[in-house]
């Protein structure tokens, strides 16, 4: 998250001063001791997947007691938990949303389930083309450009351009407020 965080804001991708990271183990940890949510929270982790980090530093599969974060589908449908949230994700994210909506159906039909906003998908490469050598490079070694990438290479490369279509911060507005 710290990556991320860090490279979304020397994109320009994030607003200063208006944009909050919280690492997904305190949402679910709050929403574990949410009364009579929290309750709810319970139900959906009888069908969830439990993960932790182990003593290498990676998250490996548990006991869903020693859990810090869930398998995907339970970690997007918690969301539900805090009102009604609107979840911006690109084509990768729908292919596997049927099985958040079904995480979310199992633990209560009073709660507005998480709804999907699709986030059109941008070329990188094509906006904000590398030099041959490392393009070349990044093919060799099989790995796909990133904004962490653009970031080095361009600075803050968000600040002031239109990269969605005109209606799209519309489109989410109207999406968010309904």
């Amino acid at each position: 998250m710290i990556l991320m965080a860090t490279i979304e804001r020397a994109a320009g991708l994030s607003l200063p001063s208006r944009t909050t990271y919280i690492p997904l183990d305190f949402v679910l940890q709050f929403a574990r001791d949410m009364g009579d949510r929290g309750i709810i929270f319970d139900r959906m982790l009888g069908h969830a997947r439990g993960r932790r980090i182990d003593e290498s530093g990676k998250l490996v599969h548990s006991d869903l007691k020693q859990s810090l974060v869930f398998d995907n589908a339970t970690n997007l449908a918690a969301l539900a938990l805090f009102g009604e949230p609107v979840l911006l994700g690109g084509s990768k994210m729908l292919a596997y949303w049927p099985e958040v909506a079904a995480a979310g159906r199992l633990v209560s039909t009073d709660l507005r389930p998480v709804r999907p906003f699709l986030v059109p998908e941008l070329d990188l490469a094509s906006i904000f083309p590398l030099n041959t050598e490392l393009r070349a490079a990044l093919d060799e070694a099989g790995v796909e450009y990133s904004q962490g990438m653009a970031v080095s290479e361009y600075g803050p490369f968000a600040q002031g351009r239109q990269f969605f279509e005109p209606d799209f911060l519309s489109r989410l507005s109207m999406t968010l407020s309904s």
